[in-house]
């Protein structure tokens, strides 16, 4: 499944709720490690290290979430002990190194609105998205009580994160003072050029 995630954006699931097994973390994590690799050759400054832990548990994450869409019983049943919260610290690494398989979790979460709107599980994305916001950022409408700390204080991670703003073009997220100073920056005289929108925001 992570090969095809990462590869074709499409999820293949196997009929039954499971996580990814210790024989295949390994691998699963070395797949991740390559993939981060040829990606972070592309970013800004100095890229963070792989943080494999948190590599591994956003895999687990994104694979039981997917399964949840289509094979539950009883749809309220063990989700926050299917899911639980990555335990390691929510630094500029493990956010990169999440972000491989997190960047999925909206699009799941729109499937999971057209089948059922009240469903337990979107509340606990809705909760996770809002963690590691980077990843969730086309799923939230709005900034407001997002934790910045770990964003302004790595470079890399601060530029990646304007630049996913503007290639949403989240006008509410652009809003934000802090955000805003350096994506006009990051635009310069291009902003209205790239972003037209923005002439609204002034």
């Amino acid at each position: 499944m992570m090969i095809h995630l990462r590869k074709d954006e499409t999820v293949l699931l196997y009929g039954k709720i499971s996580t990814i097994g210790e024989s295949e973390q390994t691998e699963v994590v070395q797949f991740l490690e390559r993939e981060y690799r040829d990606e972070s050759s592309g970013y800004p400054f100095s890229p963070p290290s792989f943080e494999p832990s948190a590599a591994i548990w956003a895999a687990q994450t994104v694979y039981v979430i997917a399964q949840l869409l289509l094979y539950r019983d009883d749809p309220a049943k063990d989700l926050e002990a299917l899911l639980p919260d990555y335990q390691g610290p929510v630094t500029a690494e493990a956010i990169l190194s999440a972000d491989l398989c997190l960047r999925f979790i909206p699009d799941i979460l729109d499937e999971l609105k057209l089948i059922d709107d009240e469903d337990s599980l979107i509340e606990l994305i809705q909760q996770l998205l809002k963690k590691w916001h980077y990843s969730g950022m086309s799923a939230l409408e709005t900034p407001e009580q997002l934790d910045f700390t770990v964003i302004q204080s790595n470079e890399c991670l601060q530029m990646l994160y304007c630049n996913r703003v503007i290639e949403q073009k989240h006008t509410l997220f652009y809003e934000n003072t802090f955000l805003k100073q350096h994506i006009d920056a990051a635009l310069g005289l291009y902003k209205n050029q790239f972003w037209n929108e923005l002439t609204t925001h002034e």
